[in-house]
C-alpha cells in the first residue's frame, strides 16, 4: 500500500473549495497524505475525487488486528477478511482523514464482515437500547460471545469520550432499529427510487457518528440540519456505490440461498424489466449525478465560512474525502471482489445445482466471504426471515379456546411488558453466561423466570407505595384496579414457580423458595417502617435491601451456577448482593436528583410515599438537630395529608444537602462500585477471560 502514498506537485490534491478551508486553518495535509490513484479503474465512478490516507493508518490496522484476536478468543477462527483491501488496508484509515490519531484504533469494527454475518446480525455495539418485550429475542451462546466483542468496543468508546461516544451510540441505535424494523416487512416493495434512497440514507448516515467521535466534536441541532441539507446527495451516492460494488455478492447469495436483495440495481432491473448490465449503467449515472450535486452544495456552503464552527466544516469535509475512499476501497476490497462478476441474468439455483456454484466461488487460499450487511432490510426478493420467539410465551391456558382462560390474569403483565425497558437483568444473565456456559434452553428459561418475577414485583411495589406512574405511564393498578393487579401478581409468582420446576436440577426449586422468602421478608419491613413511620438504622436498611432487591439478582446467579457446565465452584452471592444494594441506593439517589425520574414518576415521588430511602435514613439518624427534627415533622405532615407539596419536598432536599446526605450516599455508591469491580476482576482471573458485557453493563449503571 505504501507505493500509493506521494506528495506529487503534478497530482491534484485539493479543489478550490478545499483550499478555502485553509484560510480558516483546516488543512488535510496535517493529518493525512494523498494516495496516488492514477490508473486505477473504478468503472467511471467518483472520478476526480481525491483519496487520502491518515498518517497514523497503522493504528486503524492495529485496531482491526486486535478485533481479529478478540474474535478468536470469544468466538473462534477467523473465516474471512472481507473488510480488508489489498491496496488500501482498512476503510477507517482511508476515509476519516481528520480523525484524532488515538481514536482510529477503535474503529476496527467498521466494514468488518465477520461482524455482519447472519449469525451476528444483532451486532449493535452493546448499546442497551430500551426495547419492548416483543423486540427482545433469545440469545444463544454464539451470539452472547459476539456481544462480548461489541461490548468491548462500546466500553472503550465511552471511556475515551463519553459525550461523543453517546452521540455515536445513539446514531448507531437508530440505524439498528431501522434495519430491524425493515426486516419485519414482508413482500413490501419500494415503488419509487426516492423512497429507496431515503431508507438507505439512514444506514449510510451512521458513519456520521463515527466521524464526530473521531473528530472529538459534537454538533448542535441547527448544525445537523444545515449539514443534512448539504450532505444528502453525498449520502445517496455512498449508498448507491455500496449497491454497485456489492451487487455480485448479494446476487450470488440470492441465487444460492434465495435471500432477498436490497439493491438499487435490482430495483431498476425489476421496475423497468431490463437486464443487469443496463441497470448497473443507470445506477452509475445516478451515483455521478448525486456526486456532482454534492460538490455544488459543498462549494456554495464554503463561499462564506463566517460563523460556521470548525466541527461543522470538518464534518462536511470528511464526507467529501469519504466519497473517493469508499469507491476505491469498495472496488478493491476482498468482500466484494472475491465473487465472480455477474455476466448474465440467472434464476435461483435448485438445491442440486448449488454445490457447483459454491465450488466456482471458492478462491484458492481463502474462504467465501460471509454475507454482507445482513442487518440491512432484505426486501424485493425471496422469503423473509422467521421471527424469533419473544422473551416468554404465555401459558397454554390462554390459547385453548375453551371456557375461561388466563387473558384477564395476564393483562396487567402484558401491559407492563409492552413498556420500554433497558433489560438489565436479561443483560446480566447473558453476560454472566460467558463464564458458565449454561445450555441455551436453560439460559432462556432463567431469563423468562427472572422477567416474570420482576414484573410481579413491579406490580406489588407500585401498589404498596401508592405509585401512580410506571415509566411515565399509568401503573398497572391504576389501569386495571388493585384487585385484578394483585391477582395477576399472585399468578405470576405461581407461574414462575411452575417454570422453575421444569429446570434440570431439583435444587432450583429450593433456590426459588429461598429468595422469594427473602424478598417478601425485606418487603414486609419496608412496608412496616413506612406505615408506622419508624426509621430503620443503616444496617437494617442494608439488610432489607439485600433481601428485597438483592434477592432477585441472587436468585438469577444461583440458578446460573446450579445449571452451569463449567466454573461450578464460583459463588456469586456477594457480587449479586452488592449489585442489588447499588441498584437500590442508586434508585433512591436518582429519585431525588434526576430530572428523568421526575418525568417518569413525578417530582421526588419517594418523599410523597413516605419512603425511608438511604438518604432519609442518614439524615433522620443523625444526632438530634434542628434539621433532623424538621425532617421528622415533615414526614408526620405527609402522613396526615397523604403527600407533600413541592415546597415541603424542596425543604427536605435542602436539609439533605446541609446534612451531607447526598455526599454520604455518593460515597457509599463509590464503595459498592469498588467492591463490585473487585469481584468481577477476581472472577475474570479465575475464569481466564475478561467479561466485557458485564463491564459495560456496570459502566452504564455507574454513569447513567
Amino acid at each position: 500500500m505504501d507505493k500509493f502514498y506521494h506528495n506529487l506537485s503534478t497530482f491534484p490534491t485539493m479543489d478550490s473549495a478545499a483550499k478555502k478551508l485553509l484560510r480558516v486553518g483546516i488543512d488535510p495535509d496535517e493529518t493525512s497524505m494523498v494516495v496516488d490513484i492514477r490508473g486505477r479503474d473504478t468503472q467511471g465512478i467518483s472520478e476526480g475525487f481525491p483519496v487520502r490516507v491518515h498518517k497514523d493508518a497503522w493504528k486503524a490496522d492495529k485496531g482491526g488486528a486486535d478485533l481479529e484476536r478478540d474474535w478468536v478468543t470469544y468466538i473462534g477462527p477467523v473465516t474471512s477478511r472481507g473488510g480488508q483491501s489489498p491496496n488500501f488496508g482498512t476503510f477507517p484509515s482511508l476515509g476519516l482523514v481528520f480523525n484524532k490519531a488515538e481514536r482510529l484504533r477503535l474503529f476496527g469494527f467498521l466494514y468488518d464482515d465477520q461482524l455482519e454475518t447472519s449469525e451476528n446480525a444483532s451486532f449493535d455495539m452493546g448499546l442497551g437500547a430500551e426495547e419492548t418485550a416483543e423486540q427482545r429475542v433469545e440469545t444463544n451462546q454464539s451470539a452472547s460471545n459476539a456481544q462480548q466483542l461489541q461490548s468491548k468496543i462500546a466500553l472503550q468508546i465511552l471511556k475515551m469520550d463519553r459525550e461523543c461516544g453517546e452521540v455515536l451510540i445513539n446514531i448507531w441505535k437508530e440505524m439498528v432499529a431501522h434495519s430491524t424494523n425493515m426486516l419485519t416487512l414482508e413482500d413490501n416493495f419500494f415503488h419509487d427510487f426516492e423512497a429507496y434512497i431515503d431508507s438507505r440514507i439512514i444506514d449510510t448516515g451512521c458513519l456520521g457518528g463515527v466521524m464526530l467521535f473521531g473528530l472529538g466534536a459534537t454538533l448542535t441541532d441547527e448544525e445537523y440540519r444545515v449539514a443534512a441539507e448539504v450532505l444528502r446527495p453525498c449520502w445517496a451516492s455512498l449508498a448507491l456505490v455500496n449497491d454497485y460494488f456489492s451487487f455480485e455478492k448479494e446476487y450470488r447469495e440470492y441465487l444460492e440461498k434465495g435471500t432477498r436483495i436490497t439493491n438499487s440495481i435490482w430495483f431498476y432491473k425489476q421496475a423497468r424489466n431490463i437486464d443487469i448490465s443496463e441497470a448497473k449503467g443507470i445506477v452509475r449515472e445516478q451515483i455521478n449525478g448525486f456526486e456532482q450535486g454534492f460538490l455544488r452544495k459543498r462549494a456554495a456552503f464554503y463561499e462564506d465560512s463566517t460563523g460556521k464552527s470548525e466541527a461543522l466544516l470538518k464534518y462536511i469535509e470528511t464526507w467529501y474525502y469519504v466519497i473517493g475512499a469508499n469507491t476505491h476501497w469498495s472496488s478493491d476490497c476482498y468482500r466484494y471482489n472475491s465473487v465472480p462478476k455477474v455476466t448474465r441474468d440467472e434464476a435461483p439455483l435448485k438445491a442440486e445445482q448449488m454445490q457447483s456454484v459454491l465450488e466456482e466461488l471458492t478462491i484458492s487460499g481463502s474462504s467465501t466471504p460471509n454475507s454482507q450487511n445482513s442487518e440491512s432490510p432484505e426486501i424485493w426478493a425471496g422469503e423473509s426471515k422467521a421471527t424469533t420467539p419473544t422473551v416468554s410465551e404465555t401459558p397454554e391456558e390462554t390459547t385453548n379456546g375453551e371456557g375461561l382462560d388466563t387473558e384477564l390474569l395476564l393483562a396487567p403483565y402484558e401491559y407492563l411488558r409492552s413498556m420500554p425497558s433497558k433489560g438489565v437483568r436479561e443483560t446480566f444473565v447473558n453476560a454472566l453466561n460467558l463464564w458458565f456456559a449454561v445450555p441455551d434452553k436453560s439460559l432462556q428459561q432463567i431469563k423468562n423466570i427472572g422477567q416474570i418475577l420482576h414484573t410481579a414485583s413491579l406490580m406489588l411495589d407500585d401498589m404498596q407505595d401508592n405509585s401512580t406512574l410506571r415509566r411515565g405511564q399509568d401503573a398497572a393498578h391504576i389501569r386495571y384496579g388493585q384487585p385484578q393487579t394483585i391477582n395477576s401478581a399472585n399468578y405470576l409468582i405461581m407461574w414462575a414457580a411452575e417454570q422453575v420446576s421444569k429446570l434440570e436440577s431439583p435444587a432450583c426449586s429450593t433456590i426459588f423458595f429461598d429468595e422469594i422468602r427473602n424478598s417478601l421478608i425485606g418487603q414486609s419491613y419496608e412496608i412496616d417502617w413506612k406505615d408506622k413511620m419508624v426509621c430503620p438504622t443503616e444496617d437494617q436498611y442494608i439488610d432489607m435491601v439485600e433481601k428485597k432487591t438483592g434477592g432477585l439478582f441472587r436468585f438469577l446467579t444461583r440458578l446460573i451456577t446450579t445449571l452451569s457446565r463449567k466454573n461450578k465452584t464460583f459463588n456469586l452471592d456477594k457480587l449479586a448482593s452488592n449489585i442489588g444494594q447499588y441498584f437500590q441506593i442508586r434508585d433512591d439517589f436518582m429519585n431525588l436528583t434526576y430530572t428523568k425520574y421526575t418525568d417518569q414518576k413525578g417530582f421526588c415521588e419517594d418523599l410523597d410515599e413516605g419512603k425511608f430511602s438511604y438518604l432519609i435514613v442518614h439524615a433522620w439518624n443523625r444526632e438530634p438537630t434542628e434539621d433532623s427534627s424538621r425532617v421528622r415533622a415533615l414526614f408526620q405532615e405527609r402522613a396526615k395529608n397523604r403527600g407533600l407539596n413541592r415546597e415541603a419536598k424542596e425543604e427536605i432536599l435542602a436539609i439533605l444537602q446541609r446534612t451531607g446526605s447526598f455526599q454520604y450516599t455518593e460515597t457509599k455508591m463509590q464503595q459498592l462500585q469498588r467492591e463490585i469491580d473487585e469481584e468481577v476482576t477476581r472472577f475474570e482471573k479465575e475464569a481466564g477471560i475478561e467479561n466485557w458485557s458485564l463491564q459495560l453493563l456496570l459502566y452504564k449503571l455507574y454513569t447513567n
